[in-house]
C-alpha cells in the first residue's frame, strides 16, 4: 500500500501541469485560440460584428452625443475601408466632442475662449507686458494704474491720446492742421470767444490767413530785401547756402545815377558809358580826341592864357615885366623894395604857385650860388616834384637880421592846390639868377619834410652853376649826361643838358614800361639841370628814365638795389 502511494508521489512530482492561456476555447468561434486553456469571454464577434472586436453595448445608450448606437467604444470601418477614431469624451468630457487643450492648458470648448490667453500683449507666454490707454504694448512697470503712459495721456476732453486743447477762452476743442493757435469759431489768437484772427505764416495775429508774404529769398521774415540794383540781399534770418540771395552784393551808384550802371566820367567829365567818346590820351602824352587840357589842366577846360601870360587872364594885368617874367596880381602877399605892394613881377617858372591855407615856412641862413650870396633881385623857388608850391625874391634887407624864409604851400583840398605838399613830403628847391635869366637846381645842407604850420630852419641852399663847369659854354643837344650813383639806394642824382628853352617830360618806368613817376613836367630853359629821384618806395629792380621833348627823346637805365 505505502509503495503504490509512493509510486503515484513519484508520478505526481514529475508532472509540470500546463500555464493558464486566457482566449477563446471555443473550436467553433471565430477566433477560437488552441493553446487557450482559458476561456476568456471573447468568443464570437463583438457587438459590431467584428470577429474578436472591443465594442461594446453602451450602458448610456440613447442619451451620449457620441453616436445613436447601442454598440460604442470598439474601432469602427467607415466608408472606403478608413478607421474611424473612436468615441471618446473629450477635455470638456462631452463624448466625440473637439475641445482641446492649448499651450496654457485651457480647453478651447470652454465658453469667450481665447487662443494661448496665458501670452502678453507681445505675444511671450506668461510675460508681463500689458497694453496702456491708447493700445501701446509697454513693460507693466510703464503702465499706470489707470492705464496711462509717458506715450498715451488725457487730453482736456479725457480721451486717451486726443488732440483737444484748452483754449485761452477756456474752451476744450480740437488743435486745428496748420493753425498755430486757437480755432477759428472758438477762442482767436487774441483771446477773443468766437473771434475771427488767426495766425499768419509769420505769426502776426490778422483777420485773415497767410497775409504775410515771403521775402524775396522765399523765406518769411527772414529779413531778406530788394536792393536797387535789383538783387536779393539775404537776411538774419536766410539760407546762406540755397543761393536763394546774395550776401555781400555789389551795388553801387554809377555817375549818372543809375545803381549797378557802368557809366563813368571820362577825361572831359562826360558821364556815359560810351567809350567811343573818351578823350583819352595817346602814348606820346597829347590827346587822341578833340578834348584837350586847357592851361589850368582841366580837360575840356576853356581857360586860355592871356596877352600877358596869365592863364584864364583877361589882358588886363600886363605890366612892363621882363622877358622871362610874368605879372601877378597880390602874388603870394610878398611886395619888393621898389613895390611894397602884392603886384610884382614873377619869374615864369614861380608864377604858377597858388596862395594855400596850409603852409611851411623854411628858414635859410645863406643862399648861394657857387658860394656866392644871391642879389636883391635873385629869387628862390620850392617845388614838389614839378608842382610850384612857393617862391620868393630873395632881398635879404626885407628880412629880419637878413634870414628870409620861403612859405611852401600845402594841400588844403581845393582844387587850386591839388599836387602841393603834404605831411611827409621833402621839397625841391630852385635858384633864378635874374642877371643871367638861368634857373639853377638848388641842394639844402639837409632834407627836412614838410609839415604844415611849421617854422623850419636849414643852414645852407646852394647852387653850382652848370656853365662853370663846362667853361661857359651852353650845351648844344638834349642829353642824360650822368646818373650818379648807379646803382643806388635809394637816392640817385639825374643830370641833363637842354640846347634850348623847351617844355621837357622826365619819367620813370618799370622794366615792364609803365609809368611809374613823372618827376619833371613843365618848361625849362636851356642849361644843364639836375634833380634827385627818391625811390625809397619802390622795390628793387631796373627803371628806365626818359627825358623827351616835342623834337627829342632818350631813354637810360638805372639800377635799384635795397
Amino acid at each position: 500500500m505505502n509503495y503504490i502511494l509512493s509510486v503515484i508521489l513519484l508520478l505526481f512530482s514529475c508532472t509540470t501541469l500546463p500555464e493558464n492561456i486566457a482566449g477563446c476555447t471555443d473550436s467553433n468561434a471565430c477566433n477560437f485560440n488552441p493553446d487557450a486553456n482559458e476561456d476568456d469571454g471573447s468568443c464570437g464577434h463583438d457587438c459590431l460584428g467584428v470577429c474578436g472586436g472591443d465594442a461594446y453595448i453602451d450602458p448610456n445608450f440613447g442619451t451620449d452625443e457620441c453616436n445613436e448606437n447601442e454598440c460604442v467604444g470598439g474601432t469602427t470601418l467607415c466608408e472606403g475601408g478608413e478607421v474611424c477614431a473612436s468615441c471618446e469624451p473629450d477635455c470638456m468630457g462631452s463624448w466625440g466632442g473637439t475641445g482641446e487643450l492649448d499651450e496654457c492648458g485651457v480647453c478651447s470648448g470652454v465658453d469667450n475662449y481665447v487662443e494661448n490667453s496665458c501670452a502678453d500683449c507681445a505675444g511671450v507666454l506668461d510675460g508681463t507686458s500689458v497694453e496702456d490707454q491708447c493700445g501701446n504694448c509697454l513693460p507693466q512697470s510703464e503702465v499706470d494704474a489707470d492705464g496711462g503712459s509717458a506715450v498715451c495721456e488725457q487730453d482736456c476732453g479725457g480721451e486717451w491720446g486726443g488732440d483737444a486743447v484748452t483754449d485761452e477762452c477756456g474752451i476744450c476743442t480740437a488743435w486745428y492742421e496748420n493753425q498755430p493757435a486757437y480755432p477759428y469759431g472758438l477762442c482767436d489768437c487774441e483771446g477773443v470767444s468766437g473771434g475771427t484772427k488767426i495766425y499768419d505764416n509769420c505769426g502776426d495775429c490778422v483777420e485773415e490767413a497767410n497775409v504775410c508774404i515771403a521775402d524775396c529769398d522765399g523765406a518769411f521774415e527772414s529779413g531778406a530785401y530788394i536792393n536797387e540794383c535789383d538783387d536779393c540781399v539775404c537776411g538774419p534770418g536766410s539760407d546762406l547756402t540755397d543761393g536763394s540771395c546774395i550776401e555781400t552784393p555789389d551795388c553801387s551808384e554809377d555817375c549818372a545815377g543809375v545803381w549797378g550802371g557802368d557809366n563813368s566820367y571820362d577825361n572831359c567829365e562826360v558821364c556815359d558809358s560810351d567809350p567811343e567818346n573818351d578823350c583819352a590820351c595817346t602814348a606820346d602824352g597829347f590827346s587822341s580826341g578833340e578834348c584837350v587840357k586847357d592851361c589850368f589842366g582841366i580837360w575840356d577846360g576853356d581857360a586860355v592864357i592871356d596877352e600877358c601870360g596869365i592863364c584864364g587872364g583877361d589882358n588886363s594885368s600886363c605890366d612892363d615885366c621882363p622877358n622871362g617874367f610874368t605879372f601877378m596880381d597880390a602874388y603870394l602877399n610878398h611886395g619888393t623894395v621898389n613895390d611894397p605892394t602884392d603886384n610884382i613881377c614873377v619869374p615864369d617858372n614861380f608864377s604858377t604857385t597858388n596862395q594855400s591855407t596850409q603852409q611851411a615856412f623854411y628858414y635859410f641862413l645863406s643862399v648861394t650860388i657857387n658860394s656866392d650870396s644871391l642879389d636883391a633881385e635873385d629869387w628862390v623857388g620850392a617845388f614838389n616834384g614839378d608842382v610850384g608850391v612857393g617862391a620868393r625874391q630873395w632881398d635879404t634887407s626885407l628880412c629880419g637880421n637878413g634870414v628870409c624864409d620861403l612859405p611852401v604851400m600845402g594841400d588844403d583840398g581845393s582844387e587850386l592846390t591839388e599836387g602841393y605838399m603834404t605831411q611827409g613830403d621833402i621839397p625841391t628847391f630852385k635858384i633864378y639868377n635874374s642877371s643871367e635869366d638861368i634857373y639853377y637846381d638848388a641842394t639844402p645842407s639837409e632834407d627836412i619834410p614838410w609839415v604844415n604850420q611849421q617854422i623850419i630852419s636849414i643852414e645852407r641852399l646852394n647852387s653850382i652853376n652848370p656853365l662853370s663847369i663846362y667853361d661857359g659854354t651852353m650845351p648844344d643837344t638834349y642829353s642824360i649826361y650822368n646818373i650818379y650813383p648807379n646803382p643806388f639806394n635809394p637816392i640817385t642824382r639825374i643830370e641833363y643838358s637842354l640846347p634850348e628853352n623847351a617844355s621837357i617830360e622826365l619819367i620813370i618806368y618799370n622794366i615792364h614800361g609803365r609809368h611809374i613817376q613823372t618827376l619833371i613836367q613843365g618848361f625849362q630853359t636851356a642849361g644843364y639841370h639836375s634833380i634827385n629821384w627818391n625811390a625809397s618806395n619802390y622795390s628793387s629792380g631796373v627803371y628806365l628814365i626818359r627825358l623827351e621833348s616835342s623834337t627829342y627823346s632818350q631813354m637810360q637805365k638805372v639800377v635799384l638795389f635795397k
